[in-house]
């Protein structure tokens, strides 16, 4: 196995998605108040040019009549055409199960509702008291024609985006008992990780 992350072995397995979450608008704030400003001004600039050539069309079009006959048929069409959902679209809802092998472990299976899924098997070697080197194997049963590389690529970009944000989460350990935080429907699989440590005894 190919190591993929040096993190926190506790914030691997216990950290919650809203704790993590919290801690990244904390954090981070400065960050995604420049990026929410440039978002901003990308809305205002959109909705300023579309009601600006939305005003001018319907102006040439009211005082035009060479424009009515040779836009308005488009404009007809355009709206006419209808969107249909693709049948093949209709399972894409994807559906996870997780399995948690005590202590280092956690399963992750995914699949669309026909036979086509995914597996992800996570584990943590330690290597002290508070690190670990976390591992990732990575199987599917479909697009068996690209390379392992894209996969890998993309991997290696999601695991040092949660990285960054894991390991400036403060306090570093994360608490076991569910008391101290507010726990979210999402992080169904870090409530169970708890859960198992503190009934056998390894929280």
């Amino acid at each position: 196995m190919r190591p993929i992350a040096c993190m926190s072995l506790k914030h691997i397995m216990a950290v919650g998605r809203s704790a993590i979450f919290s801690n990244c608008l904390a954090s981070h704030a400065p960050l995604l108040a420049m990026h929410a400003r440039t978002t901003l001004a990308e809305i205002l600039l959109g909705i300023g040019l579309g009601t600006v050539i939305g005003a001018a069309t319907a102006i040439l079009l009211a005082v035009s009549g060479i424009a009515r006959r040779w836009l308005m048929p488009m404009l007809v069409v355009s709206q006419a055409l209808p969107v249909f959902a693709a049948e093949e679209r209709k399972e894409d809802t994807r559906h996870t199960r997780y399995a948690l092998h005590l202590p280092y472990t956690i399963v992750e299976h995914i699949g669309w509702g026909a036979d086509d899924g995914m597996l992800y098997f996570f584990a943590s070697q330690p290597v002290s008291e508070g690190r670990c080197i976390g591992y990732c194997l990575i199987a599917r049963n479909y697009n068996r024609d690209q390379p392992d590389h894209v996969m890998q690529e993309f991997e290696r970009v999601i695991f040092g985006q949660d990285q960054r944000v894991v390991e400036s989460q403060r306090p570093a350990e994360v608490p076991v008992d569910l008391a101290q935080e507010l726990h979210l429907t999402f992080d169904k699989v870090a409530v169970a990780y708890r859960r198992a440590l503190a009934e056998h005894g390894l929280a």
